[in-house]
């Protein structure tokens, strides 16, 4: 059975099941907790969190992605959220500010930006495996 541990932030004698699980001991079979408690932990994280805020640290999760793309592309975030904005190559489809924006679509074997594509076009493109012959009897198919 697991003793009471001492929380290094809080300094306090709890019961082990106020600590944190990090995985269990190969040797022993017991679990391992971490320091501090689940309670000193949540506050700290509480305290970060607001500290962020007020500091205007508070995080866009959208243009984080977009800036790590652009980067990837060799562009800037502004280049890419530009393109994005432009309607698809493929169907013409205009794409919104909102949850439904264009892709930028690059070439899969040169990695070179060819133009903007919608969800729909992107999907298609990628079921046939990006293969212009595939793409082109596709396309004699359904004419």
């Amino acid at each position: 059975m697991e003793k009471a541990k001492t929380c290094s932030a809080c300094g306090n004698f709890k019961p082990p099941e106020e600590f944190p699980a990090s995985g269990v001991s190969p040797k022993t079979g017991e679990v391992k907790r971490n320091q501090p408690c689940k309670a000193c932990k949540a506050a700290r994280q509480a305290d970060r969190r607001k500290a962020d805020a007020t500091e205007g640290k508070a995080r866009d999760h959208a243009q984080d992605k977009i800036r790590r793309r652009a980067k990837l592309l060799g562009i800037s975030a502004g280049e890419l959220n530009a393109l994005m904005d432009r309607a698809c190559g493929v169907c013409g489809v205009e794409s919104n500010a909102g949850w439904q924006r264009n892709s930028a679509y690059q070439h899969p074997i040169t990695g070179k930006l060819v133009g903007t594509v919608c969800t729909k076009c992107a999907s298609g493109i990628g079921y046939l495996g990006h293969d212009p012959a595939r793409i082109a009897r596709a396309l004699k198919l359904v004419q």
